[in-house]
């Protein structure tokens, strides 16, 4: 078995011998490759194949056993054909478990739509369910291992991912790190260092020397400078060679439109040039050197893949030349310092897809350049997506123009090591790194869930979103504006509010409403006898003593039970007026305590209250017309009407 020390390349972890997978779960590779196949933790006990229920199941060592290269389902009843490969048709997961190992799942072929490259959530038709690695794994070398970040525990390479790549991280001191030759972007993704001219590049970062820059995915010399071959550096010149912009650590990066060399057709030394893993086999040799003859047909080895009649290596696979690294943009890369070191690579530019066969074109620009695949969003960061056929940052994070990144948000009170961090909490630069927190900088505040830095309100009508923001005292947030907090009225600054009507006070000169004074008992500001407050608590007004009083507002007649119309006190139109005052009305039958309560529509001192219900007074009263309060003429024409009407109910009666 290979040796396994912190940092060892991920070449070399992928060497073992012939069709096996290093440091693997063995009895799962036993499992799958050296017989019968049963149901990982489940014995099923038999004497004979009829002992048997799972269908296409036998009995061998008194165990119910699936034949070569099948697998039970996960409900013990049918033997199906365990995946050959990644992205191999299934509908358990059991079948892409015995392939890809630990987190090996039966999910949704990826679907490109025009709005999102994400898979349906929904379950799909089985022909559309292909085995794949579940969230929080990634796939390398033939099975899923479980997503380590960077600063994360590790214990070996594989684990470690950042940013849809593994070349670039490794295992270093039991924490995920960028690799050797690799430098830091952010906190969640490592680049390949370019040290000289002419080396491949992605992105101007990648060129670390003196004024560099990156032109068709090369590493040349900024504008205005050329390369001096004697001292093997960049120097002014008065004919621009190179065509980068000037100035700044990051520019834009050109696309070639010339065509990338093919990687070559004919079979290194370690892909056999004669065997077909496409026709029938006996025995492992016939399937060449990197595939093996499982129940008659020819299944690669874990870390190959199927191409034409061949098995080849996969991204970040052990190779011998760029001859056997089959997919297009890609190269057989050194990694160390023997040649047992060399594995399958992408050119610079170019990122790994899913399933480590295809190497994709990076989009260089933020919304402008198209992608299909998140991972093609690879130079802004693992949280870019793609999104209608556009890179865009992902939740939690935002963009950082000066470092083409999408760079992690972080709220306010949280730990920071760069401005970049606290960015998103203000577009006008009210945030800042301060002692390692992220913190709002003089004349901004945060927000109530700390998101955001927001600028102060400090002033009365200032816009605002809630309470924190209107920071002049004694202010609160009213309909977006802030507003003075009740019994508080605007200083004439504007610049806060101070003591009105009902507000604190210690001594009289504290009280700023008009003509208030400190009531000492209650220490609130108010207003004396005979005055009351405005509606605003910002003056004190002279009471109406009657009725058609002059006034300025309601609250001056509301003693009177009247309203302020055209600067007199009248009584309102759901009121009457009666013995010197407004009132409410009340109709003939409705419950009262006064008689000034009981109302008519014309000539109310007929009413009366009697017995706690208003009435006509005695001497309006019409029998048989509790309704009707009429005068003593009236009452008496009424009376004899009754009489006369009583007289003729009896002669009819009597006529009958």
């Amino acid at each position: 078995m290979v040796p396994v020390t912190p940092g060892t390349p991920l070449a070399v972890l992928a060497m073992a011998p012939r069709g096996r997978a290093p440091l693997l779960p063995l009895l799962l590779v036993l499992a799958y490759i050296a017989g019968p196949s049963r149901q990982q933790g489940v014995q099923l006990p038999c004497t004979t194949d009829g002992d048997c229920d799972t269908t296409g199941a036998s009995c061998v060592a008194g165990a119910c056993s699936c034949p070569q290269g099948q697998v039970m389902t996960s409900d013990l009843t049918t033997c199906l054909a365990g995946a050959s490969e990644w992205g191999a048709s299934c509908t358990d997961a059991v079948q892409c478990v015995s392939r890809l190992l630990v987190g090996g799942s039966c999910a949704a072929k990826e679907v490109i739509t025009s709005t999102s490259t994400s898979p349906t959530t929904a379950a799909p038709p089985a022909e559309e369910r292909v085995c794949r690695c579940a969230q929080g794994y990634h796939y390398l070398r033939g099975q899923c291992w479980r997503s380590k970040g960077l600063g994360q525990a590790c214990t070996r390479s594989e684990t470690c991912f950042a940013n849809h790549d593994s070349e670039s991280v490794a295992c270093v001191g039991g924490k995920c790190a960028c690799a050797t030759g690799f430098y830091q972007r952010e906190y969640s993704s490592c680049r390949r260092i370019s040290t000289a001219f002419g080396q491949e590049c992605g992105i101007g970062d990648d060129c670390q020397y003196a004024d560099s820059a990156c032109v068709t995915r090369k590493c040349a010399c900024r504008e205005g400078y050329s390369y001096d071959k004697d001292a093997k550096k960049c120097a002014p010149s008065k004919d621009v060679v190179q065509g980068a912009p000037a100035g700044g650590q990051h520019k834009k990066w050109r696309w070639s439109r010339k065509a990338q060399p093919q990687a070559a057709s004919t079979a290194s030394n370690n892909v056999s040039a004669t065997a077909d893993v496409t026709a029938a086999c006996s025995v492992d040799s016939d399937c060449g050197d990197n595939g093996d003859c499982v129940s008659g047909t020819c299944v690669c080895q874990r870390g190959y893949y199927k191409s034409g009649t061949r098995c080849y290596p996969e991204l970040q696979q052990v190779c011998s030349g760029d001859g056997v690294c089959r997919m297009k943009n890609a190269v057989c890369r050194q990694t160390g310092a023997s040649d047992a070191s060399k594995m399958c690579s992408c050119s610079g530019g170019y990122i790994p897809s899913e399933d480590m066969r295809l190497c994709r074109k990076m989009t260089p620009e933020l919304l402008t350049w198209s992608c299909l695949h998140d991972e093609q969003c690879g130079y802004f960061g693992p949280s870019a997506v793609c999104v209608e056929k556009r890179c865009h940052c992902g939740a939690g994070t935002h963009w950082a123009a000066d470092k083409q990144y999408c760079w992690v948000s972080k709220a306010v009170g949280e730990a920071c090591s760069a401005t970049e961090d606290c960015a998103a909490l203000s577009a006008g630069g009210g945030a800042a790194c301060t002692d390692a927190v992220c913190a709002c900088t003089a004349g901004y505040h945060a927000s109530a869930d700390r998101s955001a830095c927001r600028a102060d309100a400090d002033h009365v009508d200032a816009a605002c979103v809630d309470d924190l923001d209107c920071t002049a005292d004694h202010t609160v947030c009213a309909n977006n504006k802030c507003a003075c907090s009740k019994g508080f009225i605007p200083l004439v600054s504007g610049k806060g509010c101070g003591p009105g009507v009902g507000g604190p006070c210690a001594k009289d000169g504290d009280c700023l409403a008009k003509d208030s004074v400190c009531d000492t008992s209650s220490k609130t500001c108010s207003c004396g006898d005979g005055m009351v407050s405005s509606a605003v608590g910002d003056a004190c007004l002279k009471e109406a003593a009657h009725l058609n009083d002059t006034c300025t507002e309601v609250a001056q007649c509301r003693a009177r039970a009247a309203d302020c119309v055209e600067g007199r006190c009248v009584c309102s139109k759901d009121l009457f007026y009666r013995d010197g005052q407004c009132r409410a009305k009340r109709a003939l039958g409705a419950s009262c305590r006064l008689t000034s309560e009981c109302y008519l529509d014309a000539q109310p001192e007929r009413a009366e209250c009697r017995n706690g219900v208003c009435k006509c007074g005695f001497a309006y009263e019409i029998p048989g017309y509790p309704e009707a309060c009429a005068a003593a003429a009236g009452r008496a024409a009424g009376a004899a009407a009754a009489v006369s009407l009583a007289a003729g109910l009896v002669l009819l009666a009597a006529w009958r």
